[in-house]
């Protein structure tokens, strides 16, 4: 399965990742992830945790666990993008 990044469309760049899930005697026995976010992306992630933490504990909360607010999240990565490129 392929879906599209909501951070990369916050972001400005094309960004899918990929599932593949493996079923077996009635039941998921593995499964595989693939991204495609530029390098630099996670060099964000790192400054958000210093600088915002606030975005972590807010819209950004439980992202990868079934986290409710995606499109709040991805605005709020966006707009520490631009801080974070205004600062250096």
């Amino acid at each position: 399965m392929k879906v599209s990044d909501d951070f990369g469309k916050a972001l400005g760049y094309e960004a899918t990742d990929t599932f593949r899930f493996v079923p077996g005697d009635g039941k998921l026995v593995g499964e595989r992830f693939e991204g495609n976010d530029p390098p630099d992306f996670s060099e964000l992630q790192a400054w958000i945790a210093e600088n915002r933490p606030e975005i972590v504990t807010g819209p950004c909360k439980d992202l990868v666990d079934g986290g409710t607010t995606p499109a709040a999240c991805a605005r709020a990565v966006s707009s520490s993008a631009a801080l974070a490129k205004e600062k250096g």
